[in-house]
């Protein structure tokens, strides 16, 4: 109810969508076979505990915190409870865990590990431009396919970042898949567009490698569009 009434209406897909991963993967295996008004404040805590002592993330408990905050707050105005068990709970301290944090190894590409990329992702192919230009300007891959000529400024040397690109899975109609991509299977979805993560609207310089490249791109759709 609260996740229809509050966050629906309210949130970026994207943060519905990581709400109720949150919700299925970890608070309902926990919680979920209590009545609403037997959840006490001590199974809360211990599952954050337990998440903690299993390695994940301190952002990933904060997320299930607010979840439940949130979401038993809203049962106390709408008269389910008197008072919210989520009252107090606390995140554990991130020192001397069991075992440690579940953390994504971050690496940077060498010049010559690119090439070697690029060698698979050729001048032409749909990937070789969104690759590139992420890589000279440290975009997020839904935000490198998001652009549009209308973003890139080759006179001042600049790309503005202003939406990025998800996929929305299971909305259309097994008609409409089978329509629009030929597949009718369950997983099948749909792309859309929206603001960049964190919002994070931003104006980026690009070198004059990457402008010369850009250059070429654009005068050979200019010059395909014109010979339609």
């Amino acid at each position: 109810t609260w996740m229809e009434s509050e966050c629906v209406p309210t949130l970026k897909e994207s943060a519905v969508l990581n709400y109720q991963k949150k919700i299925k993967n970890h608070i309902r295996p926990y919680l979920g076979h209590y009545r609403l008004n037997s959840i006490q404040r001590e199974k809360i805590q211990e599952l954050l505990c337990g998440m903690h002592n299993n390695g994940y993330a301190k952002n990933t408990l904060l997320v299930v915190k607010e979840i439940l905050t949130k979401s038993l707050n809203y049962a106390v105005e709408a008269g389910y409870l008197l008072t919210s068990p989520a009252a107090g709970v606390k995140i554990p301290k991130f020192e001397n865990t069991a075992i440690p944090t579940r953390t994504a190894p971050r690496s940077c590409l060498s010049d010559a590990e690119l090439a070697t990329i690029m060698q698979r992702f050729l001048e032409g192919n749909p990937a070789f431009l969104p690759l590139l230009v992420g890589y000279h300007c440290g975009l997020r891959i839904g935000e490198a396919f998001a652009l549009t000529w209308e973003d890139i400024d080759l006179k001042a040397k600049t790309i503005t970042v202003r939406r990025q690109i998800q996929w929305r899975q299971n909305v259309r109609t097994a008609e409409e898949k089978q329509s629009r991509n030929g597949r009718k299977c369950v997983e099948a979805g749909a792309w859309y567009f929206t603001s960049p993560k964190y919002n994070s609207q931003r104006t980026i310089d690009i070198d004059t490698g990457l402008a010369t490249v850009l250059m070429k791109e654009k005068a050979q759709q200019q010059e395909a569009a014109s010979s339609l």
